[in-house]
């Protein structure tokens, strides 16, 4: 009679067990594709880099890599960051440039890419102002959709570049959030 009874307890719990690892599971695999989900869970990025204090926030599955040894170009310094799970990468990159509209102009003109689609609007955002720019391109095979924030800093010719880039034609929409997120959080001193 004992048996019995701890056989079907058992065989329920096991059961219970296995339904929760089901529902968590799940769950989990939702949150991966969930773009608003992801940045809510940030993790923060403080780099000193060449005398500069470069402070932002991204989705804590991001990869970020500095490169700090950029000679001879108008770069200053690059930090590249990657999310695989939420397929985009970009950079931030300091540079020096005397005139930003002209430096833009001249850039779309000398680039390989064929856009498909280009936009360039003024933007103030937080402390800084510059302009964005929208963007699909045709390289061989490949299509991409960006979006290039170029922002002056403090009224001097030092331009921060912060670039959000995916494979798709059309730039997701969903990864808005994680763009101001990014976007509101820079700090460069």
């Amino acid at each position: 009679m004992r048996a019995k009874i701890t056989i079907p307890i058992l065989i329920g719990f096991s059961i219970g067990i296995i339904s929760l690892f089901a529902i968590y599971t799940s769950s989990y695999k939702g949150l991966e594709k969930d773009a608003a989900t992801f940045s809510r869970h940030t993790k923060s990025c403080e780099y000193l880099i060449k005398g500069y204090s470069v402070k932002f926030e991204v989705p804590h599955f991001t990869e970020v890599q500095v490169d700090p040894d950029i000679e001879g170009s108008e770069i200053l310094f690059s930090i590249y960051y990657t999310n695989n799970k939420l397929a985009y990468r970009g950079y931030i990159q300091l540079w020096k440039i005397e005139s930003l509209k002209e430096f833009l102009d001249h850039s779309k003109y000398l680039s390989p890419f064929d856009f498909i689609f280009y936009k360039m609007d003024n933007i103030k955002l937080n402390y800084y102002q510059g302009y964005i720019i929208e963007w699909t391109t045709v390289h061989g095979q490949q299509v991409r959709s960006g979006k290039d924030y170029w922002l002056n800093i403090n009224n001097t010719n030092e331009v921060v570049r912060v670039s959000f880039i995916t494979d798709k034609e059309n730039f997701p929409s969903d990864l808005t959030n994680i763009i101001q997120q990014t976007l509101y959080s820079l700090q460069i001193k």
